[in-house]
């Protein structure tokens, strides 16, 4: 009796880790998916904050550092991009500005699968 008194405790630690561990990892698992379908759609979300003659600053505060920047004398554009990794989904959006702050966004949609450059 008193073995598998022992034995009872023993295993029920071990189930207990088990379960602890499993649980874990579900969660993990789910926030992992939480952020990655929270992404979708971002760029629109942010862009809707932004209105004209804010500063530079702002901007990058709402939308982070932009992917690629051009700029010609006080004309700046600032471009935002995000792809779906395997749904066809891009969204692209361009922060004109004039002397430093916002005169306008260019937004587009491009909803073409992924190619592949294999020929």
């Amino acid at each position: 009796m008193l073995r598998s008194g022992y034995f009872q405790r023993l295993t029920r630690g071990v189930r207990h880790r088990k379960f602890t561990q499993m649980k874990t990892i579900q969660f993990l698992l789910i926030a992992v998916a939480a952020t990655f379908l929270s992404a979708c759609g971002t760029l629109e979300k942010k862009s809707v904050l932004i209105n004209s003659g804010d500063s530079k600053e702002k901007v990058l505060s709402i939308m982070g550092p932009p992917g690629d920047r051009q700029f010609r004398g006080k004309d700046e554009a600032w471009q935002y991009g995000q792809t779906g990794a395997g749904f066809g989904y891009h969204d692209f959006r361009i922060i004109w500005f004039y002397d430093g702050r916002v005169t306008g966004i260019t937004s587009y949609k491009d909803y073409t699968p992924a190619s592949n450059s294999r020929s």
